[in-house]
């Protein structure tokens, strides 16, 4: 059973983060912190990173 954690506000972050090497701070962020990271890059549809959750 997925036990709830409550809501979840998500990060945003550019693409030029991710490709300026920041993409291994971002991937910790989500992965320790249990965050949801939203990347904008210019007006295009948002890619979304989220946390593999143990089951």
């Amino acid at each position: 059973m997925i036990k709830d954690k409550g809501t979840h506000i998500p990060g945003y972050h550019s693409v030029k983060e991710l490709l300026k090497g920041q993409a291994s701070r971002i991937y910790k962020e989500v992965n320790e912190e249990d965050k949801i990271v939203i990347v904008y890059k210019q007006n295009k549809p948002p890619t979304v990173v989220i946390p593999i959750m143990d089951i």
